[in-house]
């Protein structure tokens, strides 16, 4: 039996769960979130998903960890589950950390209170005692072993990507006299840097724009009224929040209709969001001080650098081959196929 711990459930957790569902045996794989609640309508009748939200929850959950084969983590963010990893340090062998991103670059706050500080101590102890990674970027494998001296072996793989790319139209080069609608950041959180990124944009404002603003995602509700404030101060009408979460369907829409993506984080993140766009032959900005930039330089993926829009001029920042256009897309449509999925996990599945 193999074990996945989870944090709430969420589009990717679904559409990975349902991945697992199409390719693999259901009854090999069990599924925890430690959130209150999911949705059981979202998976087959046959697959087992179930709640531990509390620290106390875990204590009994420990029969069926000390029976499975692999558990695989998810995610790993400070949180109540981390003095009972290192607790139970029997089960570091067959811990599998399936990183995300957030969860690598938390380390950032380590110093902010006593209770981080304790967290990342935890966090220490127990990625130096894993024997197996896995997750997306290589890149941000390098940064796990640098931080935290692991020797921990890397194994790639990929979360399916919740947009059906078949219902898309891929016909996306802008066209002279048409409005060009800008995707701004992929969510509500502060690490997409909205307000300095509003700000290098403000020298577009009198162009015949709209940015469209991702804000249903996340939990950070301050933050979200402070950048819809400034949006609407430096755009206007031209600034258009998403204040509500979308089904995939209707948010994969907003996509198609997108013209560029640009992305400010300084670490990686929204490659979901960035990776559909590509896909659909759109132009991306992401910062040149991210490993995702390394990333899609190294995979030929045509990219832009964020950090360069106060240096260009608009039809610069349009401007895009539509040769890379094409290739960008089929780049991507070759790499994040259901096989190619089911060929990575497979792969992490076969660890021993």
């Amino acid at each position: 039996m193999f074990i996945h711990i989870m944090t709430s459930e969420n589009y990717y957790h679904i559409s990975y769960i349902q991945l697992i569902e199409r390719n693999f045996p259901t009854n090999e794989h069990q599924f925890i979130f430690r959130s209150k609640s999911f949705n059981g309508n979202n998976y087959m009748s046959t697959t087992l998903v179930k709640t531990k939200s509390n620290f106390i929850s875990l204590f009994l959950f420990i029969p069926k960890l000390i029976k499975a084969n692999k558990i695989y983590l998810h995610y790993l963010p400070y949180g109540n589950s981390l003095p009972f990893w290192l607790i139970f340090s029997i089960f570091s062998k067959k811990l599998v950390w399936i990183f995300w991103g957030g969860d690598i670059y938390i380390y950032r706050e380590k110093n902010k209170n006593l209770k981080t500080r304790f967290y990342e101590k935890c966090r220490k102890i127990i990625i130096r005692r894993l024997k197996n990674i896995g997750g997306f970027l290589t890149e941000d494998y390098e940064l796990i072993k640098e931080i935290y001296n692991t020797n921990a072996v890397y194994t790639k793989v990929i979360y399916p990507i919740p947009v059906d790319f078949s219902a898309l139209s891929t016909n996306n080069i802008p066209k002279e006299g048409k409005t060009i609608h800008i995707l701004v950041g992929n969510s509500a959180d502060p690490s997409n840097n909205h307000f300095e990124l509003l700000n290098q944009l403000s020298i577009f404002k009198d162009e015949d724009i709209q940015l469209i603003c991702p804000l249903s995602y996340g939990h950070y509700n301050d933050y979200l009224l402070k950048v819809k404030e400034e949006g609407f101060r430096i755009f206007g009408d031209k600034f258009k929040p998403l204040l509500e979460l979308l089904s995939t369907y209707d948010y994969g829409k907003i996509l198609e209709s997108v013209d560029i993506a640009v992305m400010n984080h300084q670490r990686q993140q929204g490659l979901g969001n960035l990776l559909s766009v590509l896909s659909l032959g759109k132009k991306v900005f992401v910062r040149s001080d991210t490993t995702s930039f390394n990333f899609f330089k190294a995979e030929n993926i045509t990219i832009w650098d964020t950090l360069e829009i106060k240096n260009l001029s608009f039809e610069s920042f349009v401007a895009q081959n539509p040769d890379d256009a094409i290739r960008n897309k089929n780049l991507v449509l070759s790499a994040f196929s259901e096989q190619r999925y089911k060929e990575l996990w497979n792969n992490i599945f076969s660890l021993k």
